[in-house]
């Protein structure tokens, strides 16, 4: 997720300031996705179960639990990111 942070902020990624803030965030309230050891798209399957989360699905762990992405978020007070528009 700290390469996430690195990758887009430059600006060129077309990504909203909004989603850079929800990943740091969650980085420091300790909202970790759930993503699979094995993929067979490399990186891409990772990062897309990252950006579920990012969206309120998927799943995360928060406290030692793992649950749904957008409980995860919520419980730790941060509000899911929708795309749209730069």
């Amino acid at each position: 997720m700290m390469m996430q942070i690195i990758n887009i902020g430059g600006g060129y990624s077309g990504v909203t300031l909004e989603l850079i803030r929800l990943i740091r965030g969650m980085l420091n309230a300790g909202v970790t996705p759930w993503a699979p050891g094995e993929g067979s798209v490399g990186y891409l399957g990772v990062e897309g179960h990252l950006a579920r989360v990012y969206i309120g699905s998927g799943r995360a762990y928060y406290k030692d639990q793992l649950m749904d992405g957008g409980e995860a978020l919520h419980a730790a007070g941060l509000a899911h990111w929708t795309p749209g528009c730069k």
